[in-house]
């Protein structure tokens, strides 16, 4: 297992051991394509890109830029250096308002309501048409939000500042955060906050 990342948002700590590490950014093409040939990769896990929802709507540009360019330079040197297979990190944000309140299926309408949704949507979109071209095979998983973290603490969510509520959760009870806001109050719920769906980041795994 090779892990690739430019470490600006994520945590060198959370890296296993087992694993080869290598800072590296995708926008460094000639890196990107010469450790991939360097170590024979023959499968990529794509995971890299913007996932705040919010700053995607108050920053549209950083996230069609991270998620569509930044995607494309991935898809152009796997095309470059032969590989075939894929793996894709998408999200069930595609569906929008269509999920809400019922059961969702691949059959459901797509509906991307925030630049987060859409650039997820391009990527996979990206990918079918590459391999449609190089006859890649992919897999893309549209999954809710990822929580949770090993019980011993050696993997799991790790950033300075998280916006995610269950991070936001733990700091508030350590007494690292002063409050712990919720915001919403108009949804169709008891107490008007929101509901959301989660999966435990080990059955992800």
């Amino acid at each position: 297992m090779h892990v690739l990342d430019n470490l600006s948002t994520g945590n060198r700590a959370t890296v296993d051991n087992r694993a080869s590490f290598k800072e590296l950014d995708v926008y460094d093409a000639s890196a990107l394509k010469a450790y991939l040939e360097e170590n024979q990769i023959d499968a990529v896990l794509h995971y890299a890109g913007e996932i705040v929802v919010s700053e995607s709507i108050e920053n549209p540009s950083k996230y069609f830029t991270a998620n569509v360019a930044g995607r494309n330079q991935v898809l152009k040197v796997l095309s470059e250096v032969g590989i075939q297979k894929i793996m894709f990190s998408s999200t069930v944000s595609l569906y929008g308002n269509n999920c809400i309140d019922k059961p969702v299926t691949e059959d459901t309408l797509l509906d991307p309501v925030n630049p987060y949704a859409e650039t997820k949507l391009m990527g996979e979109r990206m990918i079918y048409w590459m391999a449609n071209r190089y006859d890649w095979k992919y897999v893309i998983f549209r999954y809710f939000n990822v929580a949770g973290a090993e019980m011993d603490a050696s993997n799991g969510l790790r950033v300075k500042n998280p916006t995610h509520i269950i991070p936001n959760i733990n700091k508030t009870a350590l007494g690292q955060n002063d409050s712990l806001k919720i915001f919403g109050d108009d949804y169709d719920t008891r107490d008007g906050s929101c509901i959301r769906d989660y999966i435990y980041v080990l059955d992800l795994a």
